[in-house]
């Protein structure tokens, strides 16, 4: 069997032995952020797969100056069953010492010692600024030791240049140069859990809650709740009321009461100010509402709350690319290279210098000191001031116009395809956006068959409100495509119903029915309308976009089951879990699950596997569980082989494996798509809804013709959200990306995502050490170890 010599990370090839001779240490710093232990997980492994020696310097900056056992040799061995952990194992502190210069001395004296010259500090603007003001100073630190005979002058010339990586873990999401920072996500996901507990209780006795979450200088994280919550009102730093705002608030939470709303909800940033730049409380907020509006008030501040628990799978699988790509950045470094942080940017991870990613950060709070609210909006992006666009629209209380159905267009939204968590978020949303253009829409329940059957009703303002926090399809969804009603008798009910453009989302259904209706156009004049898909399939198997609605919550979902499988196999011995996932021929759960919960194995259809494959990976399972590691999980697309299901990977495991480990199969099935949807599954539909209304709106002002219809090319089309935007692609075009037959994309970004799992996982010591090892040292009756397992070919 071919050896592997080199690794592809983000798309770069790199040789495996490129790290050799380079010493690297890892350290947290700051505040919690869930994430952090798979970032220090992915930098040890990756580093030592690419030959690097790597230490782990504990306690933060304060473990850099005392020295000692804190700065410690890792092995590979160290960051077993860490992924899944909230916090930092290297621990984390404030280190007073480390401003002062004499201390950052010692932190040199120390890694110059063992030979660091090159650093990933992971956490936020105070753990970066103190890497930054290390680099900028080391040379003196250097001459210093020299002069003082601490350390020779070949040791000074040989740890002449410090290279510094830096990752970005904070669960404010305060930097401007990356998407989503580590811990993001984990923290929006407590604050929704809470959110969602709460308004079940206040809806019962008609109260009002003011929720302060954190965010001393970005409202991130509490625009995103308002978002997903539907909140009545929020406060955020970047955005203080103008005067007179507590009467506004008044009006608005009295007018919810009077539309029947039976709780109300007020978010704010513990960072928020008004036009003053008075802090406003969420003590002061709830006083003036229980005075003013006279209804039970209640505070819930979840403080500490939002920075534990477990990390989300989102977080697990941007702190692994982040940590993997921060070494090979390291590797990429010259004497001349800046310091550098690496970033998400839309599904790429990028390099930024840390330097730039400072001074903005800086900026933001000389403008915010300057009232200048407007360029503290344009620092923080487009994708932020979108989304407070967006949440100041969908809160009000009623549309801005009033719509008459006999003199506006009409839009109609069917649903198809199995329900995906979401997608009642996108059906708010694109309602809403639609009826404040003057427009009303049209739900057709149950896909086209209830169109065949005239189950159509028009959706309004009041209608919608509370609908992003459900699971499921408020208006029902099929799974029957087109083909099976009759093009002929879809296109007569569309006529009946004066349908002027038509919303379609779901899955595969969805993108088929789109395609029919733009292929029918020459023949049925009632589909030469605006039409357009919003993907939402939890398989995220559409071409067009990268992330599909409710994909995320099923990743969620697959990741919590393993944790659990495997906490509740702590006290057992020898344990190999095999787990069957949905997906079809798309592997795109299999692969980020198994990057989620560090799974051993990872079968999918798009990587094709035989006996010999398996029997290899089950040697390899065995070695790792006789060695300590106790636990296996292997995971398997549901239709990953045409003949090998988990039925029979389970008799093969079983039977071959039986001197080493007891195997348990776990089919999760429908399990996997239910539940209310995650955080990231309901932004991503209200932003996806949100552009789609504003592209139909367009595209019926721009296209049509005198007749009332269009033919145009680019009025069939597809909502996908690819690299940093939303893209509205030809529904023809993307027919040739599309594998009908397998229902899957032929291009997938994801894949490289499959080999990094494989490296964190598979390269241990332990596997090549048992090539030469006595047979005695691993007893075994049926399993024979024949070549190296960790460099099994891609």
């Amino acid at each position: 069997m071919e050896v592997q010599t080199f690794v592809r990370v983000e798309g770069r090839k790199y040789n495996i032995s490129a790290g050799q001779g380079v010493i690297i240490g890892v350290l947290t710093s700051g505040p919690d952020a869930q994430g952090i232990n798979a970032a220090v997980r992915a930098a040890l492994r990756m580093g030592l797969y690419m030959e690097c020696k790597v230490y782990f310097i504990k306690e933060g900056f304060q473990g850099m100056i005392d020295g000692g056992n804190n700065i410690v040799p890792a092995t590979w061995a160290s960051a077993n069953n860490i992924i899944q952990m909230g916090g930092t194992v290297l621990g984390s502190s404030q280190s007073n010492e480390f401003h002062e210069r004499a201390g950052r001395l010692k932190a040199v004296y120390n890694l110059v010692n063992l030979g660091i010259t090159n650093l990933v500090g992971i956490g936020g603007e105070g753990t970066l600024s103190a890497l930054f003001v290390l680099k900028q100073e080391w040379h003196q630190h250097i001459v210093e030791l020299i002069e003082s005979n601490r350390i020779s002058p070949d040791k000074g010339a040989a740890c002449s240049n410090l290279n510094i990586m830096g990752i970005m873990a904070s669960i404010e999401n305060e930097f401007c140069s990356t998407d989503m920072s580590v811990g993001t996500d984990s923290a929006l996901n407590r604050v929704m859990e809470s959110l969602d507990s709460i308004q079940t209780a206040a809806i019962s006795q008609h109260r009002c809650f003011v929720l302060e979450v954190v965010g001393r200088h970005s409202g991130y994280l509490a625009l995103s709740a308002a978002l997903a919550a539907e909140a009545d009102w929020l406060f955020i730093p970047e955005y203080p009321p103008e005067k007179g705002w507590e009467e506004m608030m008044f009006n608005k939470l009295l007018m919810a009461r009077d539309s029947d709303q039976k709780m109300n909800l007020v978010i704010i940033a513990e960072g928020a100010i008004d036009h003053t730049k008075k802090p406003i409380s969420a003590v002061q907020v709830k006083e003036l509402i229980k005075d003013n509006v006279k209804c039970d008030t209640k505070v819930t501040v979840l403080g500490h709350v939002q920075r534990g628990g477990c990390p989300s799978a989102f977080d697990r699988i941007l702190a692994s690319r982040l940590g993997a790509e921060a070494v090979m950045c390291l590797l990429d470094s010259s004497k001349e290279t800046m310091p550098m942080v690496v970033a998400l940017q839309g599904n790429q991870i990028v390099r930024h210098s840390l330097a730039e990613t400072l001074a903005k950060f800086k900026s933001i709070k000389n403008m915010m000191e300057e009232f200048d609210y407007e360029g503290v909006l344009n620092t923080r992006g487009l994708l932020f001031k979108n989304m407070l666009n967006i949440y100041c629209m969908l809160s009000s209380i009623s549309p801005p116009v009033s719509h008459n159905v006999k003199n506006k267009y009409v839009f109609g939204i069917i649903c198809l395809g199995v329900p995906s968590c979401g997608i009642n978020s996108s059906l708010r949303t694109f309602v809403r956006c639609v009826n404040k253009s003057g427009y009303s829409v049209y739900a057709i329940y149950h896909g086209f068959e209830g169109l065949m059957q005239n189950q159509v009703e028009l959706l309004t303002w009041e209608n919608v409100q509370g609908w992003t926090k459900d699971g499921g399809c408020n208006i029902g969804c099929s799974t029957y495509l087109i083909d099976q009603f009759g093009v002929d008798k879809i296109a007569l009910q569309m006529r009946k119903f004066k349908i002027a453009a038509l919303l379609l989302v779901g899955g595969f259904e969805a993108f088929h029915a789109a395609l029919i209706m733009g292929e029918s156009r020459a023949k049925h004049i009632e589909f030469c309308i605006p039409i357009c898909v919003i993907p939402a399939s939890p398989f995220n198997n559409l071409p067009g976009t990268e992330v599909s609605i409710g994909s995320d919550t099923v990743l969620n979902k697959i990741t919590e089951l393993c944790d659990r499988t495997r906490l509740s196999a702590t006290g057992s011995k020898n344990r190999v879990f095999l787990f069957e996932t949905i997906g079809g021929k798309c592997g795109y759960l299999t692969t980020m699950s198994a990057l989620a919960t560090a799974a051993d194995i990872a079968y999918i259809y798009e990587e094709s596997f035989g006996i010999k494959e398996i029997m290899t990976d089950l040697v390899q399972v065995a070695i790792k569980v006789r060695h300590g590691s106790n636990i296996g999980i292997v995971l398997m697309s549901d239709e990953s082989h045409p003949s090998y299901n988990l039925d029979f990977l389970s008799r093969v495991y079983s039977h071959e494996g039986r001197s080493a480990f007891i195997t348990k199969k776990i089919a999760l099935k429908e399990i996997q798509d239910g539940g209310r949807p995650s955080p990231y599954d309901r932004l991503l539909a209200i932003k996806l809804a949100s552009r789609t209304a504003e592209h139909l709106i367009a595209q019926l002002n721009e296209n049509l013709t005198s007749s009332g219809n269009t033919i145009n090319f680019d009025t069939c089309t597809l909502a996908g959200l690819v690299k940093h935007q939303i893209d509205f692609t030809p529904v023809q075009e993307l027919k040739k990306q599309y594998n009908f037959y397998n229902r899957n994309t032929r291009e997938t970004w994801w894949m490289h995502l499959k080999s990094l799992a494989k490296t964190l996982v598979h390269y241990d010591p332990l596997f090549i050490q048992s090539q030469t090892a006595s047979n005695a040292d691993t007893k075994r009756e049926d399993i024979k170890l024949e070549t190296k397992m960790h460099s099994r070919a891609q």
